[in-house]
C-alpha cells in the first residue's frame, strides 16, 4: 500500500495556467517533491480540486470543509 504525505498550506500555488489563482513559487516546489496531498485555502477556485503533473493533489478548502475516512 503506497502512503501519500499530506501537507497543509495556508495559501496555495498559483496554478496560473488553468486560471486558478495562488503564489507561483509554490507550485514549482510542490513539483519537485513526490506525490503529495495538499490541503490549502485563501484562494478561490470554481473546483476545489486539481492535480500536477507529478500526481500531487490539491484540495483548495476556501470555506469548505474535507471529511476524511480511512478506505
Amino acid at each position: 500500500m503506497h502512503l501519500i504525505e499530506p501537507l497543509v498550506l495556508a495559501e496555495i500555488c498559483g496554478l496560473r495556467l488553468a486560471g486558478l489563482g495562488g503564489i507561483i513559487g509554490h507550485r514549482a516546489a510542490l513539483e519537485q517533491l513526490p506525490e503529495t496531498l495538499v490541503f490549502c485555502g485563501h484562494s478561490h477556485w470554481e473546483l476545489p480540486y486539481t492535480t500536477l503533473s507529478n500526481g500531487t493533489q490539491i484540495m483548495n478548502a476556501d470555506g469548505k470543509a474535507f471529511i476524511l475516512l480511512p478506505a
